[in-house]
């Protein structure tokens, strides 16, 4: 519920900067996240371009598979995408900006800051775990017979821009 408010609150926002920031995140397996997160909150697809790649592949926790630490910056004509795991801070912190509005998510500490004219608002949420989140998907499909999932068009594309991020590697 707290994205489709932040969602409701960006609706009239041309541009957007979305900025993930914290360490050791799991670039290479979390970005589709962000990516589908930011194509939630535009409902459109813009043309990313990559503006700074600064990657380092490193063994993951799971056998035979690897992951990324460093910087990746994708940037289309409006809009600007950063990961980032290299800051020395524990949490995983979500940065929205527009050009009024300023919107931290710390998903580590479940708080939601909005900053707009100068007001700011804080809100506690809760994040719930995949498996309570599975539950409530299915409910919704039971009762309503609809999900709230990123359709296959916003996911493909999702799974596009990791793919134009890690191909190189």
């Amino acid at each position: 519920k707290i994205y489709q408010y932040i969602r409701s609150i960006l609706a009239k926002n041309k541009i957007l900067k979305i900025e993930v920031i914290g360490n050791d995140w799991n670039i290479a397996s979390n970005s589709v996240h962000f990516f589908d997160l930011y194509l939630f909150f535009k409902n459109q697809h813009n043309k990313f371009v990559i503006k700074k790649r600064h990657l380092i592949k490193v063994r993951s926790k799971h056998k035979n598979f690897y992951e990324f630490n460093g910087r990746l910056v994708l940037k289309s004509n409006m809009d600007e995408i950063i990961l980032d795991n290299t800051k020395d801070i524990k949490d995983i912190i979500i940065q929205i900006k527009t050009p009024k509005l300023k919107i931290n998510i710390n998903e580590t500490r479940e708080i939601v800051t909005v900053i707009k004219n100068k007001t700011k608002i804080i809100k506690k949420i809760n994040f719930l775990n995949q498996s309570d989140l599975t539950g409530k998907i299915f409910e919704d499909l039971k009762v309503k017979k609809k999900i709230n999932l990123p359709t296959l068009k916003e996911s493909s594309y999702a799974h596009e821009l990791i793919f134009m991020s890690f191909k190189k590697y």
